[in-house]
């Protein structure tokens, strides 16, 4: 790739060496992108207008100016709201972006963060209604995800879809209003998500404790010979990326995540690892003894011994009954 269209990037384009790199180095992510996809077609394809600049080489901040090689000095006229809580971060490479509704530069930035002395665990069971977080049977946080809310977005979504037939996708307005409420359902899935990393890893900081989760790798594939309902849940949960915003909060307080296998984690009691018996809608009592909880604070309790024992004492918990639910498929950095 470099001796293909290094000099010719030079001549060209004028770039300079260090922006001539950045642009085979982009499409070369994109290319491997391309393979490693399994539904890949027969050609890569380039889905946006963008390129890589390295901090420092092909671009830097100066206030309120944005230096990019070969360009020169560029205005910022927007910012990131929270972009003031990163202002001692370290930039890294940026990807400069041309859409319709302006040019966007996505800088990440990281920071050193030494681990916190975690002398507990916080248990994480993620569920289709609610996020479970707890310590013992006394000290639990549950935080919704709000799928049902995104649900109904796609639902409104799909109704439009089916009442124009084929013709929605030649029909411009519809088109736009389709792809606003796709787009509006999957911000509902991702702020939810963002706000409940914050929530639990600010529980476990305040705790001095380590975050342990389920390792959910190949769930949905494993998942291909169940019920349909339960494969539309899976679709919809979005697990993968609420435990990714909680694994990144948890990062940047120091806080340390484990992964601990899935298996019997709703269906053996804490106290004794005996098998639990149904009491109620997602109640479950120990008939050896006695404990008696919802199925969520218990997979939390199971997931934050990762296997061992303790024995915590608790008063019998109820839940409510599920809402219908529909079909819903299931992250990024500060743009100025």
């Amino acid at each position: 790739m470099h001796r293909g269209v290094y000099e010719a990037l030079k001549e060209r384009y004028g770039l300079p060496s260090k922006m001539a790199q950045d642009c085979y180095r982009h499409a070369i992510a994109v290319y491997k992108g391309w393979l490693r996809n399994p539904h890949k077609g027969e050609f890569p394809t380039v889905r946006r207008r963008a390129v890589w600049l390295a901090h420092k080489y092909s671009y830097w901040l100066k206030g309120g100016v944005v230096h990019i090689a070969a360009i020169g000095d560029i205005p910022v006229i927007g910012r990131p709201g929270h972009e003031m809580q990163y202002a001692d971060w370290e930039p890294g490479d940026a990807v400069l972006t041309v859409r319709e509704d302006g040019v966007f530069l996505h800088v990440p930035k990281a920071k050193a963060v030494p681990p916190i002395g975690a002398k507990d665990a916080v248990g994480v069971d993620v569920n289709y209604r609610e996020v479970a977080a707890a310590t013992s049977m006394e000290d639990s946080i549950r935080l919704e995800t709000r799928i049902e809310d995104a649900v109904r977005v796609r639902r409104h979504a799909e109704a439009l879809q089916r009442r124009h037939g084929r013709s929605w996708r030649r029909r411009h307005k519809v088109l736009a209003r389709i792809r606003k409420l796709y787009k509006r359902s999957r911000n509902i899935l991702l702020d939810a998500a963002r706000k409940i990393g914050k929530k639990v890893a600010e529980y476990a900081l305040e705790r001095k404790a380590k975050i342990r989760m389920e390792d959910l790798n190949g769930l949905k594939r494993r998942a291909q010979g169940a019920p349909k309902e339960w494969r539309l849940r899976l679709a919809f949960l979005a697990y993968r990326e609420i435990q990714h915003w909680i694994a990144h909060q948890a990062r940047k307080r120091g806080v340390p995540v484990e992964y601990v296998p899935p298996g019997g984690t709703s269906s053996r009691c804490p106290v004794d690892g005996h098998k639990l018996a149904e009491a109620s809608y997602r109640t479950l009592r120990c008939p050896k003894c006695g404990l008696a909880a919802d199925r969520d604070l218990i997979a939390a309790l199971n997931i934050r011994m990762g296997g061992l024992l303790t024995a915590p004492t608790a008063l019998p918990l109820t839940d409510e009954a599920p809402t219908e639910g529909g079909n819903l498929p299931a992250r990024g950095t500060p743009a100025l």
